[in-house]
C-alpha cells in the first residue's frame, strides 16, 4: 500500500497552515505525512515517532520529541511518560495511524501502550485526522483509541463501502480522498 500512503501523507501535509502546533503519530502512513511538509515551514511538530523526529531533522522545523518507552516493533515511544508529556500540550491537529476502523468499534490499534497515546493526542486536539489506507476499513484490532465522533477527518485513498461510510458522515466525519 505504499502509493497510496505517499498520496494520503501528501494530501495530509497540506492541510497543515503555518503557525500551528501539530502532532504525529507513529506510523508509516504518518511518517508520509512529515515526508511531504516543506523545509522551513513555520510550524511546530510534536512525535512520539523516533523515524518522523529523523525525517524532520535537517528541515528547519521545530520539532519536539516525545519521551517514552521505545517499541521495537514500531519505533514509536509509548506509556506514561509519553502520556504525561502530551496531557500538558495543546495541538490545532494531531495526525494519527491506526490499524483497523470498525463502524462500532471505532479507530484501533493493537498496542496498548500506543494507542493510550493516541487518546492522549486526541484529549488535547482541536481537530483529529486519522490517516489510513483502506485494507484497514473492517478490522477490528483490539484496543479501540477513538469512536468515529471523535475524529474530525479521514484521509483514505478509497471510500469504505457504504455501510462504514455512513457510519462515519453520521457521526461527522469527513471522508476524504487523498
Amino acid at each position: 500500500m505504499s502509493e497510496a500512503k505517499v498520496r494520503i501523507g501528501k494530501y495530509a501535509a497540506a492541510l497543515i497552515r503555518p503557525g500551528e502546533s501539530v502532532f504525529l503519530d507513529a506510523g508509516t502512513t504518518t511518517f508520509q505525512v512529515a515526508r511531504y511538509l516543506p523545509s522551513g515551514f513555520p510550524i511546530t511538530v510534536v512525535t512520539n515517532a523516533v523515524n518522523i523526529a529523523s525525517e524532520l531533522m535537517g528541515k528547519q522545523i521545530q520539532t519536539i520529541v516525545t519521551g517514552g518507552l521505545l517499541m521495537e516493533a514500531t519505533g514509536a515511544l509509548a506509556g506514561p511518560v509519553t502520556v504525561d508529556m502530551l496531557s500538558g500540550m495543546a495541538f490545532d491537529r494531531v495526525f494519527l495511524g491506526a490499524t483497523g476502523l470498525d463502524a462500532r468499534h471505532g479507530f484501533s490499534n493493537s498496542n496498548v501502550y500506543e494507542a493510550e497515546v493516541k487518546k492522549a493526542a486526541i484529549r488535547q486536539a482541536a481537530e483529529v485526522n486519522v490517516v489510513m489506507d483502506a485494507s484497514k476499513f473492517g478490522a477490528r484490532v483490539l484496543f479501540s483509541y477513538a469512536p468515529l465522533d471523535e475524529v474530525h477527518r479521514l484521509v483514505t485513498d478509497r471510500m469504505p463501502d457504504e455501510t462504514l461510510r455512513l457510519a462515519c458522515e453520521e457521526a461527522g466525519m469527513r471522508i476524504e480522498i487523498g
